[in-house]
């Protein structure tokens, strides 16, 4: 090795962004010489500070501020006028005044926001300050009747440079230059064409340069603020838990959508395909908007010291494309957690919720569930509203204790008014509270209490002024969609599947085959990943089934089918291996037969290609 020492990646960007910046100095110092229309320094025509808010614009107020210094006092080398400091306000503001209006330049680069942008240093710096400098210097004697005359003159000359401005500014953007450069990415999103497929976007999206589940909100913070914040212009309903959230998250967002409101809601993970994670309306985004987001925030994402990981590059594009769809409010599920979670950098949501809390995560989140419960507490932000699925007295202390702290209005789900009137494969009938005969296709007694929940939410979004009727709240629960648990694929054998796949889960699943399966024959369609404690998923199934078809997801962490095969035999239960997933579904159609159940859990992976080959058969 020869011992050269390789820049950071740090250095690098510092080194390119002062190097940047000192020819924008040097290109505002020649304009002012070369490109005046009127040379006389007390009134001139110029474009000289077209670079100076550009600096700002690329590489923040303080960058910007500082380049407007460097190209005044350099340029005044080069005039017969000394340096002045009284004077150097004005290119100053341009390059502050450019960093500032980044914040709005986010969505798209159009002729009013950068108007908004320069208005400011023209109107503060040129005008009025300068006006008010030049008079005090130059007519001390007769300062009042020459600031006049200083302010009327220069409100025209400046209103041109305005106008000058904001067009040569624009028709740059519009060339994509600055694109092509490195220094901004698409800029006319709308208008662009997308050069990314959206398998592409996936692929970069999973791209090994990203790192895995790390906590903080550092990294989420940085990548927003480069892309304008788009998370800071929407409204939230926020939901935590161990267990639930998925569906807790679906029925909140239906009943939205049934009161008229365009309603967002960001889910992990996907079932069948990745654009289900972001929806509008429930309809998931459209691939060649994935495409044009994720090509759009690349630029972004690889200028950052820090890479962030893949969770937080995925929330910030959700909150891209919600922005940019103009939603009324977004149904934002945690990833994992709640404090450190980078769905956490959103301001005060309308209501936070927490459902269910289990043991899960327990490295990272907290060894006991009162530890568990007060990291989810985490997404309770000062002021706001609180909606908790109850459990158990330990863990209502530790909500009651986070409200208190916060000035949070905390309400706990109405359980005690919950009653089960019918229930069957085709969905259930049940109270709550004054609300009577509610339907809900969702199976499971976990449902009806994450209903309660719901419930709860629509409460507290009608107090604080949304527009949603009991009609709304009704339809909204009736007609709520949300697959992948315990979820009817087809009659012709019976065949469910159910995503289930944590002791909560398979607790609820147990109870599920005993409600609605006890008088069939079951065979479970499963397969699992090795890092899983998948012992504890099996266990408890096994009395409830005659058979076990294996099938080996299709991920890299996953168990091959034959070993977990051997594991149930072993374990004393039935079991066969199948070499793909089509097989597996074959396999376990034919041992259940017409009056059989296929019961499919284990991993969520499998999922998609097992209806995909439920749809060739």
């Amino acid at each position: 090795m020869s011992g050269k020492k390789v820049p950071t990646k740090k250095q690098r960007m510092a080194t390119r962004t002062l190097a940047c910046c000192a020819l924008l100095a040097a290109l505002s110092v020649v304009m002012a010489r070369l490109f005046s229309l009127m040379p006389e320094e007390s009134s001139r025509f110029s474009i000289e500070s077209i670079p100076i808010f550009l600096a700002g614009l690329f590489f923040g107020p303080l960058a910007g501020g500082l380049v407007g210094f460097t190209a005044d006092f350099v340029g005044c080398l080069f005039s017969p006028y000394p340096f002045n400091p009284l004077f150097c306000l004005p290119p100053i503001l341009y390059g502050v005044f450019g960093g500032v209006s980044r914040m709005w330049m986010g969505k798209r680069v159009t002729v009013p926001r950068l108007a908004l942008g320069l208005v400011f240093p023209v109107v503060l710096g040129s005008i009025l300050y300068q006006s008010f400098a030049l008079s005090y210097v130059y007519f001390a004697s007769t300062f009042w009747e020459a600031l006049a005359l200083k302010l009327a003159s220069r409100s025209v000359q400046f209103g041109i440079v305005l106008v000058l401005d904001t067009t040569i500014i624009y028709l740059l953007f519009r060339t994509k230059i600055f694109n092509r450069m490195g220094l901004w990415p698409i800029a006319n999103y709308k208008k662009e064409v997308t050069t990314m497929t959206a398998e592409q976007a996936i692929e970069y999206i999973h791209s090994v340069c990203w790192k895995g589940s790390i906590p903080g909100l550092g990294r989420t913070q940085k990548l927003l603020s480069l892309i304008g914040n788009p998370h800071q212009k929407l409204k939230y309903v926020h939901i935590a838990g161990t267990n639930g959230k998925g569906s807790t998250a679906a029925m909140t967002a239906s009943i939205l959508r049934k009161a008229g409101y365009k309603v967002g809601l960001y889910t992990s993970p996907y079932i069948y395909k990745f654009n289900e994670r972001m929806q509008i309306n429930g309809e998931p985004i459209a691939d060649e908007e994935l495409a044009a987001i994720t090509e759009w925030i690349r630029p972004f994402a690889q200028s950052m010291e820090e890479s962030p990981t893949e969770f937080e590059l995925v929330s910030c594009i959700a909150f891209q494309y919600f922005m940019r769809n103009n939603c009324d409010i977004v149904v934002l599920e945690v990833g994992m957690g709640g404090a450190m979670d980078s769905t956490n950098v959103i301001p005060v949501p309308e209501v936070a919720v927490i459902t269910n809390i289990g043991l899960d995560h327990t490295d990272v989140l907290g060894k006991t569930v009162e530890e568990i419960a007060r990291t989810k507490a985490g997404i309770f932000k000062e002021g706001g509203e609180a909606v908790v699925y109850r459990g158990t007295p330990g863990v209502e202390a530790v909500f009651e204790e986070v409200c208190i702290e916060k000035n949070v209005n905390l309400t706990f789900a109405n359980f005690s008014g919950l009653r089960l009137l019918s229930h069957g494969l085709e969905g259930q009938v049940f109270d709550c509270g004054d609300r009577k005969a509610l339907e809900l296709p969702l199976l499971g007694d976990h449902q009806l209490h994450n209903a309660a929940v719901v419930l709860s939410v629509a409460d507290v979004l009608i107090s604080r002024g949304w527009n949603i009727t009991e009609e709304n709240i009704y339809d909204g629960i009736r007609d709520v969609s949300w697959p992948g648990r315990f979820d009817i694929m087809r009659k012709d054998p019976l065949f469910i599947i159910d995503g289930g796949h944590n002791p909560q889960c398979i607790e609820a699943l147990v109870k599920n085959i005993q409600d609605y399966l006890a008088d069939r024959r079951v065979i479970v369609l499963t397969g699992v990943l090795a890092d899983k404690d998948y012992a504890d998923m099996y266990k408890p199934v096994m009395p409830l089934v005659e058979e076990f078809v294996c099938i080996t997801p299709p991920n890299p962490r996953r168990l091959d089918a034959t070993l977990l095969a051997q594991y149930l035999k072993e374990a004393g239960a039935k079991a066969t291996a199948c070499g793909s997933i089509p097989e597996g579904v074959k396999t376990a159609m034919e041992k259940a037969g017409q009056d059989g159940v296929v019961l499919s859990f284990g991993s969520l992976y499998t999922i998609g290609d097992i209806r995909n080959a439920l749809e060739e058969i």
